[in-house]
């Protein structure tokens, strides 16, 4: 399709001149993987632009979204498949572990919300989880981080400038 991706993830990449080298010199790790997933997608003809935030951060977001409509001139749609599953039963996990798993749904989706609220998307696509049907033991936290995204894609039905879909 000559899709035109922006992904974005925390992982910092290597410039393109080095890739070569990084794989000859490093075993498979998130670099390459990255790397690897991008090189696959331009040989099917996309233009992919790679850039390093975090979904939690506004200002990271918010530059993603100036980056991006620079590079491309429009952005389509959104696809927030940012999620982390930390199983274990709740009254072992501490605060700071369950909100480790709640932030890059729950709180990245409101920070995805401003970050694109002024820019013209035909849709948003929001990677919950069939968990919020399963409810899975040791999920307690991933399973309501997906409830939230499903509530979220809910309370967006009355918009008429873009569609939000969670799919789980």
């Amino acid at each position: 399709f000559k899709a035109r991706l922006v992904l974005v993830g925390r992982t910092r990449l290597p410039p393109r001149g080095e890739w070569q080298a990084y794989d000859r010199l490093h075993g498979y790790d998130a670099v390459r993987r990255a790397t690897s997933v991008i090189r696959r997608l331009e040989a099917k003809g996309a233009e992919v632009l790679y850039l390093t935030g975090d979904v939690t951060n506004p200002q990271d977001m918010e530059e993603v979204a100036e980056k991006a409509l620079a590079q491309f001139g429009a952005i389509n749609g959104v696809f927030h498949a940012a999620g982390m599953v930390d199983d274990d039963l709740m009254q072992s996990k501490t605060e700071e572990r369950i909100e480790r798993v709640l932030a890059p749904k729950a709180l990245g989706t409101t920070v995805l919300d401003a970050a694109f609220e002024k820019v013209a998307l035909d849709f948003v696509i929001l990677f919950s989880s069939t968990s919020t049907d399963t409810a899975p033991a040791g999920q307690a936290d991933y399973v309501a981080a997906n409830a939230y995204l499903n509530a979220y894609a809910e309370s967006c039905a009355h918009r008429t400038d873009r569609r939000t879909v969670a799919v789980h």
